[in-house]
């Protein structure tokens, strides 16, 4: 963590067993404006995930006129 906020580093391989699909998947992925998710396992359903806890929090934001927060992102994604 630093003063500005948290630094996120991941890999940007893909695999699928033992071969090397891509060497540049993006596996960092916003959830909103504060908040980025990580890419770990199959890369399509985590994108699926990713774009329904987004347009989730988008709709609490919408909703509750206020930024969501990271434990409610998280229990969004727990509860689907």
């Amino acid at each position: 963590q630093s003063p500005h906020g948290v630094t996120v580093a991941v890999d940007s391989r893909a695999t699928a067993g033992s071969y090397i699909a891509s060497q540049s998947v993006l596996k960092v992925l916003p959830i909103n404006a504060r908040i980025l998710g990580t890419m770990a396992g199959g890369a399509a359903d985590c994108s699926f995930w990713q774009r329904l806890v987004a347009r989730q929090c988008r709709v609490q934001e919408l909703r509750n006129k206020e930024p969501v927060s990271v434990a409610a992102a998280s229990k969004l994604l727990a509860n689907l």
